[in-house]
């Protein structure tokens, strides 16, 4: 089976037709010969940020092909270079959205995925032989896909990050038909938080570390889309059903935060969960080693209630970290509470480690609700299950990472997250400090995209 490439079609055609070779065709061979043919040796390659070379790309590529039977869903081109250097037989620059599903040949698994390739082809003899830069945001080394050689040869790909950052983003529920995306501030607060982490020369994290977001099936597509072009990855999670009812609006999806924990959602020996509403100071990279998030076994002697002791097992071990819920605004900066006086923690920021068995066992207490508070309906759940004294009891975070009702005192001790719903509260120094910030995000943006 031979594919033909046509030279004097335009570009973005051109572009596709190697795409979907490379990428989409089920014959492995085909794949090979295309990059051999079409891929310069001198190729740079940036996926999410991170740099590799030809090789290692090519490497990569196999690896996936060989993981994983590759489904295209749609391959949509988004933009060329200037119109004249697109036409037929030209070389130039071209963008374009891939949505595909990946479905793993071992356990039949199957997930959908997007990206967005920014490919640079250049003309050699007058001829289109040569794609010498590609730039690909995507979730992970899967979801480029790949060519040939055993699956038995791991990729020389920058090794997987054993952590990452998850944002959860629900449905905007005062939305009209007619708003538009920047009327959900909670969305506008996602796109500021992954701008911070993945772009800001003073607070983007200093190691390649997933960012991803979290979102519920009616989060608009839109949103979707220009969240993965700010560089995040974007997964759609179910609900979490549960058997009691939620009066406030803003908190009908809580729960499905939940998903959080599965490791077949968030496949990470660390995760750190932040809401929204939340802008940082400094990277965060350190928070993964912090003390508070080793690795935790679980207390035989604590006490259970009968509900507990017949419902499900509990985990071998575990890792829960948080900061107290302060409720106040005026305090000093440490807030230290030695004596653990504050019990309940806030689940604006937290950091665990994903499990099947945790996940399940969340479940199977989320099926009992007379054994806790449903006025936070998420966060009594989970000051039950880690309460002190409990089997899994809750550490705590450094204070110099996060409290939920940050002042000036804290700014100037730098703390590295700051809680400000900036669009509804009275302009104190953390939503000053959100504003410039949300500033900041928008201008990177504008400045980026008018080049």
């Amino acid at each position: 089976m031979n594919i033909s490439f046509t030279q004097d079609s335009p570009l973005g055609e051109w572009v596709d037709q190697l795409l979907n070779t490379v990428f989409f065709q089920p014959d492995d061979d085909l794949s090979s010969n295309a990059i051999q043919e079409f891929f310069s040796r001198d190729l740079k390659v940036r996926i999410n940020g991170v740099s590799i070379n030809y090789g290692d790309y090519v490497d990569a590529v196999v690896a996936t092909r060989a993981q994983n039977i590759i489904s295209v869903v749609s391959n949509e081109e988004l933009i060329a270079s200037r119109e004249e250097q697109a036409s037929a037989g030209a070389g130039g620059s071209v963008a374009h959205l891939s949505s595909f599903i990946l479905k793993d040949k071992q356990t039949g698994l199957e997930k959908k995925e997007s990206t967005v390739t920014l490919a640079t082809v250049d003309l050699v003899d007058g001829r289109r032989p040569s794609t010498s830069d590609i730039s690909i945001d995507a979730p992970s080394v899967t979801t480029i896909s790949s060519p040939i050689t055993s699956p038995t040869t791991p990729p020389k790909f920058p090794p997987r990050s054993p952590h990452a950052i998850a944002i959860f983003l629900g449905a905007d529920y005062h939305a009209g038909d007619d708003d538009g995306d920047e009327a959900d501030w909670y969305y506008i607060g996602a796109r500021t938080l992954v701008y911070q982490l993945l772009h800001s020369p003073t607070t983007k994290l200093k190691t390649p570390t997933p960012v991803v977001i979290l979102v519920t099936k009616d989060v608009r597509e839109s949103k979707r889309m220009r969240l993965q072009a700010d560089g995040a990855t974007v997964i759609e999670i179910e609900e979490v059903d549960h058997a009691f009812s939620i009066g406030e609006p803003r908190y009908a999806q809580v729960l499905t935060k939940l998903r959080v924990f599965d490791y077949e959602v968030m496949p990470y020996e660390k995760v750190f969960l932040m809401d929204t509403d939340m802008v940082i100071t400094r990277p965060l990279d350190a928070i993964f080693d912090d003390e508070s998030t080793r690795l935790n076994t679980i207390d035989p002697n604590a006490t259970r209630t009968d509900t507990e002791r017949q419902i499900s097992p509990l985990p071998q071990n575990f890792t829960f970290a948080a900061t107290p819920e302060s409720a106040e605004r005026d305090h000093e900066y440490p807030y230290l509470d030695p004596n653990r006086e504050k019990a309940y923690f806030n689940v604006g920021c937290m950091l665990f480690s994903p499990s099947k068995e945790i996940y399940h066992y969340y479940l199977a207490i989320l099926d009992h609700p007379e054994l806790f508070g449903h006025g936070w309906p998420e966060q009594d759940l989970l000051n039950y299950i880690h309460r002190l004294g409990g089997p899994m009891p809750w550490s705590r975070l450094h204070y110099s990472w996060y409290l939920n009702w940050p002042n000036q005192n804290d700014l100037d001790g730098d703390m590295a997250i700051i809680h400000s719903k900036f669009w509804q509260e009275d302009f104190g120094p953390g939503e000053k400090y959100a504003l410039r910030c949300l500033g900041e995000m928008q201008g990177y943006w504008i400045a980026k995209e008018a080049v």
